[in-house]
């Protein structure tokens, strides 16, 4: 079911990557389905501790991906102090599968231009 849900719809529609994706989903299942530490609450809350972050964020998300995703990036990009977000063209939520090489490309840049601030 996880596989039709919105959330996978343009990763599954990439023939290059859906069966990869519908391998890794059947594999890694009995991760989901019985991890208690996924039903621990965060104390405190995430939300609460993200103005004190001070490491370099960069944000990737699809530009395909859900609304709730992109509201999610969007509010880390605009709590967190100098995080940065990225959307890329095409891509939903498996951003790094979909398009792999532009988040490489993001992902790389990124820690070039952090490499530079922290050996000035």
């Amino acid at each position: 079911m996880w596989l039709d849900d919105p959330y996978m719809k343009p990763a599954m529609e990439n023939l290059r990557i859906r069966e990869k994706i519908r391998r890794i989903v059947f594999e890694n299942a009995h991760v989901w389905l019985s991890n208690p530490l996924l039903e621990r609450p965060i104390k405190p809350p995430a939300l609460e501790q993200m103005a004190a972050l001070k490491t370099p964020l960069v944000i990737i998300v699809g530009k395909r991906d859900v609304e709730e995703i992109h509201a999610v990036a969007n509010l880390l990009a605009s709590s967190v102090s100098g995080a940065r977000k990225v959307i890329i063209p095409g891509a939903g939520h498996i951003v790094n599968m979909e398009n792999p090489l532009e988040f490489n490309e993001v992902v790389l840049g990124f820690i070039k231009s952090i490499q530079k601030e922290f050996y000035r």
